[in-house]
């Protein structure tokens, strides 16, 4: 499908090739619906450049602390996958302002109910589409230092 150019956006994450089929899309774009997709900041920008009008939504972890127990709690990668995850997502993070939202995920209900809002209002009127991004810097700040810290101090010796 990425030969034939058959995608909308993909990415290779953590090692993995992920991707949105464009005719999934198009399709539902037809019937008058919207489309939300769960995707990397490197199908966010593509998606971005292919398409009219997108909302680009970062959703942030709280706090470093947060991420780094939210990864570690998974037990589900070795320690060089989370390495890789942190690397990952300290370049993601770091991308954060090229998106039209965030929303900081403290409470699931509450993010939820954020995406929603957002989403309802740039379908009523994309006029007062606003760019709130400015007003999270200073985590976004923190969570970049942050992971650079953690790389630094737990995964400088394992350098690949």
């Amino acid at each position: 499908m990425i030969d034939r150019e058959e995608l909308l956006e993909w990415a290779d994450v953590h090692g993995e090739k992920y991707g949105t089929p464009a005719s999934y899309v198009e399709e539902a774009a037809a019937r008058g619906q919207h489309v939300m997709l769960d995707i990397d900041v490197q199908g966010a920008l593509q998606v971005q450049a292919r398409t009219d009008d997108p909302i680009l939504i970062f959703i942030l972890p709280p706090s470093m602390e947060v991420l780094l127990s939210r990864l570690k709690g998974r037990g589900t990668e070795s320690l060089q996958q989370l390495e890789r995850r942190l690397r990952n997502a300290r370049a993601e993070i770091a991308r954060a302002s090229e998106f039209d939202y965030l929303v900081v995920n403290d409470d699931i209900e509450r993010s939820v109910e954020a995406v929603r809002v957002i989403a309802k209002a740039h379908q009523e009127t994309l006029e007062y589409r606003m760019r709130p991004v400015l007003g999270h810097s200073t985590l976004i700040e923190d969570l970049t230092d942050g992971l650079d810290r953690v790389l630094f101090s737990e995964f400088a010796s394992q350098d690949t």
